[in-house]
C-alpha cells in the first residue's frame, strides 16, 4: 500500500515538474518527502471538495464507473456549468472538436472522433432532439446546434463514443446526452443568480447575462425553475479574396473572372517584370474588405417537478429557449477581372483593350503575389442583413419505479419541437461604369492587416452608379416524439451478479422545410412621378437611389482591425432594407419555391435486449456487457418534382431494418489499472436535405445544384475500441485509448451538366454575381449532384489523456490541478485529381489538443484553457482544383482565462477573458504540386476576431 502511493506520489511530481508554467512558484519551496505526502493526500481524501475541482472528480467517477468508453463534463455546482458554452467546454474532452459560428465565435456544433457534426447525436435525458440556428437554418441537417442553449440550463454532459444497446442509435461517431437539472440533484432550497456584462473590443459594446435559479424540497416533492437572459454584440473584421489567387493565363475557365492586362496603355509600367511575369504573377480574385456584426437574443428556461420516495421517482421535466439573431455584413469590393458590360450609359460600348486591368506601377513578392498599384477596376459596396429566429420547446415525463429488489421499471414520453426561420437580405451599390473605375494600390503581405486605397472618393454618392438586390427566406422545423418503457432485472448466472436489461421505444422524427423564392424588391420600388423603378432610365434609378446611401455603419468594426484600408464608404443602410423595402415581411410573403420545399417524417421502432456482468477473473474485477439493438425505420416524404417543366406534388415511402450488436468489457489489471474493450455496431442516417429535398444549394457561391435522393439508406459502421486507463490518485488518471471506425454506404456524389434554364430554379439562389450571370444567359452550364450510397472510408486514431489535482503540493500550491488531452485521427478523406495524379485530402483535423491549468484554494479560483487543431480539407470548395488549388483550413488554437473570487455565498466575483490570444482564422489555398510560393500567402476571408471580458457577479442563498 505504501509502494503505491509513492508510487502515485513520484508520479505527481514527474507532471508537476513539466507543468512549469503553473508551479514555478514551487521551485523555492522544499518538496514534501513521500511520507509527508502520503500523510497529507491521506487527509485531503477526507475533505469534501467543491467548485472545480469536484465537478472533475465526479466526471472522473462517471469515466471509471463506466463499462463501455464515455467521458463527461459535470457542472461545478447546480446551474454552474464549467464554460459559458457547452460546446466550448466539451472541447476539453478527447477527441471533441467544436465548429465555431463565424458571426459570434461561440461553439455551434461538435465533431467526435475526426467525423463530422452529422455522424455525432445529441440527446437531452436520453431522448434525441434536433434544433438549428442563425447561418445553418435552411440546411435541413440532422445538426444539434448548441449555441442555442445557455449552458446554465444543464447539469451534465455524457459523451458515449462506443455503442451500447440500451442507447439510442444514430451517431456513427458517438451520442452527446445532455442532462437537465432536478430539484433532488441537490436537495433543500437553493437560490441561486448571476449577473454578467462582457465586453466585446472589435463591435466596443458591453452585452448583458443573468441567471437565477430556484430550486427547493419539501419532503418527498421537489420543484426547480431556472431562467437565463444573455444579449450579445460581437465584431469581426475581415479580408476576403472570395475564390482564390489566380493568375491571367490560369482564369480560363472562371466565366465573369477572367482578367487580362493592358500592357500598352500609356500609364502601364511592368517596373523590372517581363510580360510573362506579370502574366504568371497571382491575383486575388477579389479585393474586398469586410465589417460585420452580430446581435444575439437568447433566453432560457426549464423546470422539474419531481416526486421522490424509496420506491418512485417520478418528474416532469421541461426545456425553452429562445434566440434571434441580427446578423449585418458591409463590404467594399475591388473584382479582378475584366467587365463585359455594353451600355452607353456606363460609357460604352466596351473594348478589349478598356476593360483590361491597367499595371501602373506592380511588382512580384516572394510569393508570386502581385503588389502595388492597379488601375480600371470596378467597385463593389454590399450590404448583408441576416434575420434568424429560434424557438425550442422540450417537454418530457419521466418514471422510475422500483417493484421490487431486483426489479425496476422507468418509462419516459417525450416531445421536443425547434423551429427556427431566417431571412437573408444582399443589396449592392457598385460603380461599373468606364469614368467611374479605380485605381487602386495594395499591399497584402499581412492579409489581416492590408493596405488598401484606392484614387475616388468613397463617400461621394457619384460614385455609385447602379443597385442591386437578392434574398431568401426559409422556415425549418423540426417535431421529435418518442415514448420507451425498459426494464432492468438483477440475476446470477453460473455465480455471475448480473442485470437484463431490455425495452423498447417508438418515436417520430417531421422535418419540415419551406423556401420563398424573393423578388427583386428593388425592382418592385416604384419612384414617385415616374413610375416602375425596372423601367425607369438609369438616371432616373440613381436620382432615386443615391439618398438611400448612409456611410458604412459597420465603421468601428472595420477601423478596430490593423492595417491601413477604407473603413468609411456608401452602403444602403438597414433603414433603407428592414424600413424601405420591408424586406423581412416581403421576404415571409414571397411565392414558395416548392424545389426547396419538402415534409419528411421518419417512425423509428427500436427494441433492445442488453446483459451487464460484473465477476472476478484472476482475483480482479471484470465488468462486461453484451447486447443487440434493433431498429425499423419508416420515411414518408413530400416534396416537388419537376415533370414538364411543372412542379406537381410527389409522396414516397420508404422501409430499413438495422440490428445492431455490440459488446464492452472492463478489467482492473490491477487496484487502480483498468483496461477496456469494445466492439459496436451502428448507423447515421443521411443528411434529409439529401433524402428529402427536390433541389438544394449546398454554396450559393457555386453553380452547384443538389438533387435529393429518397432511397438515401443510413451509413453503417463497425468500430473497435481499446483503452488503458490508470488511476494513481484520487481525481487523477492517465489515459490511453486507440479506436477504428470502418463505414460503409457514404453518400457520394456523380454529376452531369445541365443548362440553368432546364432546371426551373430562381436565380436568386445563387449569389450576386451568378444571379446576374444565369439571368444574362439562362443556358449557363449547372452542375447538377445526386447521391448514393457509394462510398466507404475507415477513421482510425488514437488519444491520450491526463488529469491531476496537485495536492501533494506544500500550500498554497496543493490547489493547483492540471488537464490535458490529445487526440491523433487518421481518415480515408477524399481525393482530388489533378492532372493524372490523385491526391488525398484529410477532411479533419489530424491533430487537436487540449490542456487547462486551474487553481483553487480557499476564496480564490483561476483556470486557463488552451485547446487547438491542425489544418485541413475544405473539401466542399472545389472550383478552383482546375487550377491546381485545393482550399483549407488553417491550423488555430483558442485560449481563455477565468479569475474568481468568492467573498461569500452570495457573492462571487469572476472575470473572464474569452480568445485571449485574437486567434487567427482564414482559409488558405495550397497548390498540389507546390507551386507560385508559400500557399500561406494565398490567404482567403482572414478573419482576427477579438477579445472578449466578462464581469460577473453571482451567488447563492
Amino acid at each position: 500500500m505504501v509502494q503505491l502511493k509513492t508510487q502515485r506520489t513520484m508520479v505527481s511530481l514527474a507532471v508537476a515538474s513539466a507543468c512549469t508554467w503553473l508551479v514555478m512558484p514551487v521551485a523555492a519551496q522544499q518538496a514534501p518527502t513521500a511520507p509527508e505526502a502520503e500523510a497529507k493526500a491521506s487527509q485531503l481524501d477526507t475533505v469534501v471538495v467543491t467548485g472545480i475541482r469536484a465537478s472533475l472528480e465526479k466526471a472522473l467517477d462517471l469515466k471509471r464507473d463506466a463499462i463501455g468508453i464515455r467521458d463527461s463534463i459535470v457542472a461545478e455546482d447546480i446551474g454552474k456549468f464549467p464554460e459559458q458554452n457547452i460546446a466550448d467546454a466539451l472541447v476539453r474532452l478527447p477527441g471533441v472538436e467544436v465548429v465555431k459560428d463565424p458571426g459570434t465565435n461561440e461553439g455551434q456544433t461538435i465533431q467526435l472522433r475526426g467525423l463530422g457534426a452529422q455522424y455525432t447525436v445529441t440527446s437531452f435525458n436520453g431522448v434525441q432532439v434536433r434544433t438549428t440556428s442563425s447561418g445553418s437554418i435552411g440546411g435541413a441537417s440532422r445538426n444539434f446546434n448548441y449555441d442555442v442553449f445557455a449552458s446554465e440550463l444543464f447539469s451534465r454532459a455524457d459523451v458515449y463514443k462506443t455503442p451500447v444497446a440500451e442507447v439510442i442509435e444514430g451517431g456513427v461517431a458517438g451520442v452527446v446526452d445532455l442532462r437537465t437539472p432536478r430539484p433532488f440533484d441537490h436537495k433543500g432550497r437553493t437560490i441561486k443568480y448571476s449577473l454578467a456584462g462582457a465586453y466585446n473590443e472589435r463591435s466596443r459594446y458591453t452585452s448583458p447575462r443573468a441567471h437565477v435559479l430556484f430550486s427547493n424540497t419539501w419532503d418527498k416533492v421537489g420543484l426547480l425553475v431556472s431562467v437565463a437572459s444573455s444579449k450579445n454584440r460581437n465584431g469581426s473584421n475581415s479580408f476576403e479574396t472570395t475564390g482564390g489567387y489566380n493568375n491571367a493565363l490560369q482564369r480560363f475557365d472562371q466565366g465573369a473572372f477572367n482578367f487580362s492586362w493592358n500592357k500598352t496603355h500609356p500609364l502601364a509600367n511592368l517596373g523590372t517584370l517581363t510580360p510573362l511575369e506579370l502574366d504568371t504573377a497571382n491575383m486575388p480574385r477579389y479585393l474586398r474588405m469586410v465589417a460585420t456584426e452580430n446581435r444575439r437574443d437568447r433566453t432560457g428556461l426549464n423546470t422539474s417537478l419531481q416526486y421522490k420516495d424509496s420506491t418512485f421517482d417520478i418528474s416532469w421535466d421541461t426545456l425553452y429557449s429562445s434566440m434571434e439573431d441580427d446578423y449585418r455584413s458591409n463590404g467594399l469590393s475591388f473584382p479582378v477581372r475584366r467587365v463585359t458590360l455594353s451600355n452607353t450609359a456606363f460609357g460604352g460600348p466596351l473594348t478589349a483593350a478598356n476593360s483590361q486591368l491597367i499595371p501602373i506601377d506592380v511588382r512580384v513578392d516572394a510569393n508570386n503575389n502581385l503588389q502595388g498599384t492597379v488601375g480600371n477596376l470596378p467597385m463593389e459596396s454590399s450590404s448583408f442583413a441576416g434575420f434568424g429566429k429560434t424557438n425550442f420547446a422540450y417537454n418530457a415525463l419521466n418514471g422510475r419505479y422500483q417493484a421490487s429488489d431486483r426489479l425496476v421499471l422507468i418509462g419516459q414520453a417525450a416531445l421536443s419541437s425547434s423551429k427556427a426561420n431566417r431571412s437573408n437580405v444582399s443589396a449592392g451599390a457598385v460603380d461599373n461604369s468606364l469614368a467611374g473605375r479605380h485605381t487602386v494600390t495594395f499591399d497584402l503581405s499581412d492579409p489581416f492587416a492590408p493596405n488598401v486605397s484606392t484614387n475616388k472618393n468613397l463617400l461621394d454618392p457619384l460614385n455609385y452608379t447602379t443597385f442591386s438586390y437578392s434574398g431568401s427566406y426559409r422556415t425549418e422545423e423540426d417535431k421529435l416524439s418518442d415514448v420507451s418503457l425498459r426494464a432492468e432485472y438483477d440475476y446470477s448466472f453460473l455465480g455471475i451478479d448480473s442485470k437484463l436489461k431490455t425495452g423498447f421505444s417508438s418515436g417520430k422524427s417531421t422535418k419540415r422545410l419551406n423556401t420563398f423564392s424573393t423578388k427583386n424588391l428593388v425592382n418592385e420600388q416604384v419612384i414617385p412621378g415616374v413610375g416602375a423603378y425596372a423601367t425607369a432610365s438609369f438616371a432616373q434609378q440613381q436620382a432615386y437611389m443615391r439618398p438611400f446611401l448612409v456611410p458604412n455603419e459597420l465603421g468601428n468594426v472595420s477601423r478596430s482591425g490593423g492595417g491601413n484600408y477604407p473603413g468609411d464608404w456608401l452602403v444602403l443602410g438597414r433603414d433603407y432594407i428592414y424600413g424601405t423595402l420591408d424586406s423581412v415581411n416581403a421576404n415571409k410573403n414571397a411565392d414558395l419555391n416548392r424545389a426547396g420545399t419538402f415534409e419528411a417524417s421518419e417512425s423509428i421502432n427500436a427494441l433492445f435486449l442488453q446483459s451487464d456482468f460484473e465477476t472476478q477473473l484472476f482475483g480482479r474485477d471484470l465488468r462486461a456487457n453484451v447486447g443487440v439493438r434493433h431498429i425499423k425505420t419508416d420515411t414518408d416524404i413530400d416534396n416537388y418534382t419537376l415533370i414538364a417543366g411543372v412542379y406537381e406534388p410527389t409522396n414516397r415511402k420508404g422501409s430499413y431494418t438495422n440490428t445492431l450488436p455490440s459488446v464492452s468489457a472492463a478489467y482492473n489489471l490491477s487496484r487502480n489499472l483498468v483496461w477496456r474493450a469494445a466492439y459496436g455496431e451502428t448507423i447515421s442516417r443521411s443528411s434529409i436535405s439529401l433524402i428529402a429535398r427536390s433541389y438544394g444549394v449546398p454554396n450559393a457561391g457555386n453553380k452547384v445544384i443538389d438533387a435529393g435522393n429518397p432511397n438515401l439508406k443510413p451509413e453503417e459502421s463497425k468500430g473497435y475500441d481499446t483503452s488503458l486507463e490508470w488511476y494513481f490518485a484520487k481525481g487523477g488518471v492517465i489515459a490511453a485509448s486507440a479506436f477504428e471506425k470502418k463505414i460503409t454506404g457514404r453518400p457520394a456524389s456523380t454529376s452531369t451538366e445541365v443548362p440553368f434554364n432546364s432546371l426551373g430554379l430562381p436565380a436568386t439562389l445563387f449569389t450576386a454575381n451568378i444571379a446576374a450571370e444565369v439571368t444574362n444567359d439562362p443556358t449557363t452550364p449547372i452542375e447538377v449532384r445526386s447521391f448514393t450510397n457509394s462510398e466507404a472510408f475507415k477513421v482510425s486514431g488514437f488519444e491520450l489523456s491526463y488529469q491531476q489535482a496537485f495536492r501533494f503540493l506544500p500550500e498554497p500550491f496543493n490547489g493547483l490541478g492540471l488537464i490535458a488531452s490529445y487526440t491523433n485521427i487518421k481518415t480515408a478523406g477524399v481525393k482530388r485529381t489533378y492532372k493524372g495524379n490523385e491526391y488525398e485530402l484529410p477532411i479533419v483535423p489530424e491533430n487537436t489538443y487540449a490542456i487547462s491549468g486551474y487553481y483553487e484554494r480557499g476564496p480564490l479560483s483561476l483556470r486557463m484553457s488552451y485547446n487547438h487543431k491542425s489544418e485541413f480539407a475544405n473539401y466542399g470548395q472545389s472550383g478552383t482544383n482546375p487550377q491546381g488549388y485545393q482550399r483549407w483550413y488553417n491550423s488555430r488554437g483558442y485560449l481563455d482565462a477565468t479569475v474568481g473570487y468568492k467573498f461569500s455565498n452570495a457573492l462571487e466575483l469572476r472575470f473572464d477573458v474569452s480568445n485571449l490570444t485574437r486567434t487567427k482564422t482564414y482559409d488558405f489555398f495550397r497548390h498540389f504540386e507546390g507551386l507560385y510560393g508559400d500557399e500561406n500567402s494565398r490567404v482567403e476571408a482572414a478573419n482576427q476576431h477579438g477579445r472578449t471580458f466578462t464581469v460577473t457577479l453571482r451567488g447563492s442563498f
